[in-house]
């Protein structure tokens, strides 16, 4: 969220369309976007938009943001509703006049631009992985293994999802013990290895608490 703040402030930004599913993480998204706005100083409008994640039609929409003229739109969708912001969002003549922002890395998939095709073209999105980024030895393992059992590189959320349990068995290494709170005594003692660099965890307030934030690209 920080992350892609900065981007928006550095690119000037005045309107941004923020379009998201009614679930904690799209109503979330919402409310840390603002706050973000302001702590940084954005100094741009939002328009939140929130849709419930079984639609089927996003049309009516798509043409109030298109009224609207957003200089940008922030895709916060996941799975199928994420899709269907590109694509009606790219029929209505919304995007790509209006650039977009997609808030994951889903891009980065295969079956992203199986399901979009040229729709899917002139996105902006985060990633945390490129196939020929550096990795540790951790990651390196980790991403043979997969290729031979898969045929294909891995993608951030594979080797995240790894990394993470590596760590946890590391601290429980560490601490030497099973329960939560050695457990996170011996996160915040040590640095441990990742899938792409050294992590180590500090303290923070909320959701921030002992979350590491990996490089972007």
């Amino acid at each position: 969220m920080q992350l892609w703040s900065r981007w928006l402030k550095e690119r000037g930004v005045k309107r941004v369309a923020l379009v998201v599913e009614n679930t904690d993480f799209g109503l979330g998204l919402v409310e840390e976007a603002k706050k973000q706005f302001k702590t940084l100083g954005v100094g741009a409008e939002i328009k939140a938009i929130v849709v419930d994640r079984a639609v089927a039609d996003l049309t009516p929409q798509m043409l109030e943001l298109k009224a609207w003229k957003p200089d940008m739109i922030v895709n916060g969708g996941v799975g199928p509703i994420l899709y269907l912001i590109v694509k009606q969002a790219y029929d209505v003549g919304l995007f790509p006049a209006a650039p977009m922002l997609i808030a994951t890395d889903l891009p980065a998939r295969p079956e992203y631009w199986k399901n979009l095709g040229e729709k899917g073209t002139y996105v902006t999105f985060i990633v945390h992985y490129q196939p020929r980024m550096k990795l540790t030895a951790r990651g390196e393992a980790m991403s043979r293994r997969y290729r031979e059992a898969f045929k294909e590189d891995p993608v951030y959320p594979a080797l995240n999802a790894y990394s993470q349990v590596m760590l946890i068995a590391d601290a429980i290494t560490a601490a030497k013990s099973d329960k939560g709170e050695e457990i996170a005594k011996a996160l915040l003692a040590n640095k441990f290895e990742g899938w792409n660099a050294t992590v180590s965890f500090t303290r923070g307030e909320g959701p921030y608490w002992q979350q590491w934030t990996p490089p972007c690209f």
